[in-house]
């Protein structure tokens, strides 16, 4: 898997260009686009849970996009990630009216399907764009 760094002042001027067209059909593409990247994070890994996070929490680092912490709910499953420092100026970039880290939910939404082959569902219940100090995710699975 090969990966090429896109300074994220490109996507940040993409967004709010595109956003301003269609609200819904720009979240739904950004989450779609990170959870392809999620799926393909996972081929050709094993499905250890814990590995898998690890290698993805170094990776984040690595791509620039911020400290990431992660915790699996040992009693149903559930797995909750954290970025801090996740784009400083994230809360002057963005304004539009809700959590909107799509990209990132749907990567770590495709991290998670994958490697548990069980369908999920997240959410991001923390955003620096709407003042919270982090981004907060929770994955939780259906079945």
């Amino acid at each position: 898997m090969k990966f090429i760094k896109i300074p994220f002042s490109l996507i940040d001027r993409l967004y709010k260009k595109l956003i301003n067209i269609d609200e819904i059909a720009v979240s739904k593409t950004f989450y779609n686009e990170g959870y392809e990247l999620g799926r393909d994070f996972v081929k050709n890994k094993n499905n250890n849970l814990d590995l898998v996070l690890k290698d993805l929490v170094d990776k984040i680092k690595e791509w620039g996009w911020g400290i990431c912490f992660y915790e699996v709910c040992e009693d149903d499953g559930r797995v909750t990630f954290e970025l801090d420092n996740y784009l400083k100026d994230k809360e002057e970039s963005f304004s539009n009216s809700g959590p909107d880290c799509h990209f990132l939910r749907g990567l770590f939404t495709g991290v998670i399907e994958n490697v548990l082959n069980k369908k999920c569902i997240s959410i991001e219940n923390r955003c620096i764009s709407q003042g919270d100090n982090k981004c907060r995710f929770i994955i939780e699975s259906l079945e």
